[in-house]
């Protein structure tokens, strides 16, 4: 892959970053009971497909709720492009 590719690629991924944690922000605000951050995108080399890596952080003792309940949350946005990794 040519450099000027892997520029684009780094820009693309960058961007869905910051306007995919933007949106959470918007969408969410702070109605939930636990933070979920975008912590990572990677996008393939040609742009067509991206894996947007997301964290989930509250209590110990309701942490594996929280994963459920932000997957569910997220499960309709991601079956609209994809279909999440679990």
């Amino acid at each position: 892959m040519s450099d000027k590719a892997l520029l684009r690629q780094s820009r693309v991924n960058e961007l869905l970053f910051r306007e995919l944690g933007g949106t959470l922000t918007v969408i969410l605000g702070q109605s939930l009971p636990y933070l979920l951050t975008v912590t990572g995108v990677r996008c393939s080399p040609d742009l067509r497909d991206a894996t947007v890596y997301v964290s989930v952080y509250g209590t110990h003792a309701k942490l594996a709720q929280y994963k459920r309940d932000a997957l569910a949350l997220l499960k309709p946005a991601t079956s609209t492009y994809s279909s999440p990794v679990l």
